[in-house]
């Protein structure tokens, strides 16, 4: 196998470790449920009144929900109406890695550092940084360490750099809208005239009944004390005419 040829491989297979390692990023995951009222809707910007109090949302032209079991445009709501939404967020964070291959020729060698002289410049290689893995020096296809290089020896160097993950946000919303509520009408007064309930009639005191006496009654006891009085007053007079 040529130099070049197993430094393709190497780097192919390195290449492929770091894919890897792209795939299995991070992810993270978020449910809520949300309720709002809509106030005031034009084309597919809404205002609603919702749990962080009355915001204004952009929502994407082709955004459904459904109402009655049949999905709807954003266009579509009215105010009133009440929007129920279970938002689902992820998160993902992928590594960015980016790999370079160099060639160069060893200028210089002091103790295990070694500056190689490449086409955008002069490049120094030490034990520290070999021993981070992001660094590989190949001489003649094969993986060299810092000590087997002299002054110079041709070799190529892999240099793999880490950058910061970035960091990509995929949020699906279900929303539900429902009407709003009937308001009840007010009574109606009634236009007939309300009929009065018709005053008492006076009815006059009966008049006093007088009793009978019973049966038994009768006028002797009124005969006999006139009697009575009548011998009373005669046995005065005698006495008056005996004191002369």
């Amino acid at each position: 196998m040529t130099r070049i040829s197993r430094l393709i491989a190497t780097v192919g297979s390195l290449a492929a470790t770091l894919l890897l390692g792209v795939a299995s990023g991070q992810t993270s995951s978020k449910t809520e449920s949300k309720t709002w009222e809509v106030v005031a809707v034009q084309g597919n910007t809404v205002v609603a009144k919702g749990p962080d109090g009355t915001k204004e949302y952009n929502l994407p032209p082709d955004f459904k929900m459904d109402l009655d079991g049949k999905p709807i445009a954003v266009s579509d709501l009215k105010p009133g109406m009440t929007v129920h939404a279970t938002i689902t967020t992820k998160v993902s964070s992928h590594p960015v890695i980016t790999t370079e291959v160099k060639n160069g020729e060893v200028m210089a060698v002091r103790g295990y550092t070694v500056v190689m002289k490449t086409d955008k410049g002069y490049q120094q290689f030490s034990p520290e940084r070999m021993k981070s893995g992001d660094v590989m020096i190949f001489k003649e296809g094969q993986e060299v360490h810092l000590s087997e290089l002299k002054k110079g020896d041709v070799v190529s160097a892999m240099i793999v750099t880490r950058h910061p993950p970035t960091m990509v946000t995929e949020r699906q919303i279900n929303a539900t809208a429902k009407h709003a509520p009937k308001k009840e009408a007010p009574a109606m007064a009634s236009s007939e005239p309300s009929t009065a309930a018709p005053a008492a009639e006076s009815t006059p005191a009966p008049a006093p009944e007088h009793k009978a006496l019973p049966k038994t009654g009768s006028d002797l006891p009124l005969v006999g004390l006139a009697g009575f009085l009548a011998l009373a007053a005669g046995a005065g007079l005698t006495a008056v005419r005996r004191s002369r």
